[in-house]
């Protein structure tokens, strides 16, 4: 069969141009879905874009907001902080006020109680070496009227004037014998009580100065304490240093008292100082007395 060029391609033409009527529009209408997609995901993405970009505002200013609110609440705590060590350093200077007078009170009481019976024991001394005393002269008067006694009776019995003389140098020795003792007895009795009043005195003059030492570190313990106190100085701190400087004024006070309570053993050893005096003054007194008698004996036997 024989196939006509022509026919041929204007049948080809027209397909083709049929082909392009059929399919341009479809084309057309693919583009236009595609064009209306894309700019729908276009938009879409703005939209997104957009509440994301108003989402991270929106967090950036709760996170700000957020941020100051800690910042607030610790500033609050901070405030609140000082406002408690404030409390806590008013409390805390109060009741160093309050331990000062408390511990002044106690202090003077005791001081109080200490002259008072100091101040007592010094009459009682007193009293008892006047009853001493009292009772030494009443032995006296009664040695003295004794031995008056004694040279009445031997008077009488001396008869030859050899015996009347031994009788007058008996009583001669005898009487210088008693006021050679007496003498010695009361030196004694007076260097015992001088040497007592001294350590007394100094014991005193011991004690008052280690208290007044105390009473002047603990003032100066306080005031510091007081001082440190007004400044800011941490409570602790200065309770901790307050009672390490009151600990430190009773040691330095414990161990001026032990300095001074060997008073006991020192007029111990003044008493025996005072019987070795008067055991000598009665045995040289018995010594004397035994010859003075021999000799007087050895007359009147003649």
């Amino acid at each position: 069969m024989k196939i006509n060029s022509k026919k041929t391609i204007v049948l080809v033409l027209s397909l083709s141009v049929l082909q392009v009527i059929i399919i341009s529009p479809m084309v057309l209408a693919e583009d236009t879905v595609n064009g209306d997609l894309n700019g729908s995901l276009r938009e879409h993405r703005n939209v997104q874009l957009e509440q994301r970009t108003t989402t991270n505002i929106e967090n950036r200013e709760n996170r700000q907001e957020k941020m100051q609110d800690i910042r607030v609440n610790i500033q609050d705590r901070q405030d609140k902080m000082e406002a408690n060590k404030a409390d806590r350093l008013a409390a805390s200077c109060e009741r160093i006020g309050s331990m000062k007078e408390s511990q002044s009170k106690r202090f003077s009481e005791k001081q109080a109680v200490f002259k008072q019976n100091f101040g007592e024991k010094m009459p009682v001394f007193e009293n008892n070496r006047e009853s001493n005393d009292a009772k030494l002269n009443d032995a006296h008067e009664k040695q003295d009227e004794q031995r008056n006694s004694m040279y009445m009776k031997l008077e009488e019995v001396a008869k030859t004037d050899a015996q009347k003389e031994a009788v007058k140098e008996f009583q001669k020795t005898v009487e210088q014998a008693v006021i050679d003792r007496r003498s010695a007895v009361s030196d004694a009795l007076d260097t015992f009580r001088s040497d007592v009043d001294a350590l007394v005195k100094s014991k005193k003059t011991s004690v008052t100065g280690a208290i007044d030492m105390f009473q002047t570190s603990v003032k100066t313990a306080f005031e510091k304490a007081q001082s440190d106190c007004v400044s800011g100085t941490d409570p602790k701190t200065v309770r901790d240093t307050l009672a390490t400087s009151i600990k430190d004024a009773r040691t330095k006070l414990q161990v001026s008292r032990q300095s001074f309570e060997g008073i006991g053993d020192s007029v111990s050893a003044l008493a025996v100082t005072k019987k070795t005096t008067l055991d000598k003054a009665m045995q040289d007194f018995k010594t004397t007395m035994e010859k003075a008698r021999a000799d007087l004996k050895s007359v009147l036997k003649q």
